[in-house]
């Protein structure tokens, strides 16, 4: 049986993709002679007139694989690649704008569900696998891959499916090559979430090495969130006050079916400065889905996303009154939330000064 699976776009006519398990396939059998590996994509592929490797299909190689084995996804834009674009490449020219014109656009979500079954998949996303194809205690490593179509993520349960994905993801640690295993390397990396659903930790996972923050403002006030506590944005749309709720509850926004409880961030963080003038002048456009709740906080700006170091951040690591604040951006000078702890807070019902 196999213990690594390669695993991308390598079943398609595209010079980068086809390029990508021939360099991983000869690095790995140098530094790992010993060790089974297995070529796969959607489908099982034979492009081997093009000097390309043959492919077995993801739901076979899975199978005939270890429990333990350890899937690279390597190479192109495969984060977030959707279910139509991953299959559209694969199907004959002639069948193409049959595909995209009539199946694509009239019915989306069947023909998502056709393409994954067919595929022998459960997955949200044809490349980042859930728990149930993966199986129990098989790994994922992230080896050069793109991720330009996570901008286009706009289904909440797509993007928190995905955030859960790559927040189990292995990520190399910076050690000589030569003494790196898949077995010592699945045994030293941590991960914020468990394979049997959330647990809290009490060392957040940006605590280690550089991460990234998103920032955004609200009512000239910049505020930063750590983007792996992240679990989506969506653009404000109307929403429905309920009776009983502190002035700082927004109401409930309907987004796809789903419920979605909206914080005036203004009024959450600043209650003081919030007077009839300031409130008239909120233009909030995104809602900042915090991890995995019904949790959004309010924005009228989306500034960037930047790659923090350690010491960019004047950490607060001591008990404090301010339990939602993880830190200050130093370069920035703003505040850098705490989103479990944040979350907490709003489930009591409590704003920033906790009352």
């Amino acid at each position: 049986m196999n213990d690594i699976i390669l695993y991308g776009a390598f079943d398609r006519h595209n010079y980068g993709d086809l390029l990508f398990p021939l360099i991983m396939e000869r690095v790995i059998r140098a530094q790992f002679p010993n060790k089974s590996i297995v070529i796969a994509g959607l489908i099982s592929s034979d492009l081997s007139e093009y000097g390309a490797p043959k492919t077995v299909a993801i739901s076979k190689a899975l199978s005939v694989s270890k429990p333990n084995a350890i899937v690279i996804l390597a190479g192109g834009d495969v984060v977030a690649c959707d279910w139509q674009s991953a299959y559209g490449y694969l199907l004959p020219t002639v069948f193409f704008p049959i595909y995209e014109r009539i199946a694509c656009y009239y019915f989306p979500k069947i023909t998502d569900y056709i393409i994954s079954r067919i595929a022998g998949l459960t997955s949200s996303l044809p490349f980042n696998l859930n728990q149930s194809d993966l199986g129990e205690v098989r790994k994922v490593i992230y080896n050069s891959v793109g991720a330009t179509g996570v901008s286009g993520v706009t289904s909440r349960n797509e993007m928190l499916s995905l955030t859960k994905t790559l927040n189990k993801a292995i990520k190399l640690k910076d050690k000589p090559a030569a003494s790196r295993t898949p077995e010592t390397e699945s045994s030293e990396f941590r991960t914020r979430k468990s394979a049997g659903g959330f647990e809290a930790i009490e060392q957040r996972s940006y605590r280690q090495g550089d991460f990234q923050a998103m920032f955004f403002e609200v009512a000239g006030l910049m505020i930063a969130v750590p983007l792996i506590e992240l679990g989506g944005i969506l653009n404000n749309d109307k929403t429905t006050a309920l009776m009983g709720k502190p002035d700082w509850f927004k109401g409930v926004m309907l987004h796809r079916d789903e419920k979605v409880s909206v914080v005036d961030t203004a009024r959450w963080v600043m209650p003081e400065k919030c007077d009839e003038a300031l409130l008239t002048s909120l233009n909030y456009q995104y809602i900042i889905m915090l991890n995995n709740t019904a949790w959004g906080l309010t924005a009228e700006k989306l500034v960037d996303t930047v790659t923090l170091k350690q010491e960019d951040v004047k950490w607060l690591d001591a008990p404090s009154k301010r339990p939602w604040l993880a830190g200050l951006v130093k370069n920035r000078m703003c505040a850098l939330l705490d989103v479990d702890s944040l979350i907490k807070l709003l489930e009591k019902g409590v704003n920033i000064t906790q009352e």
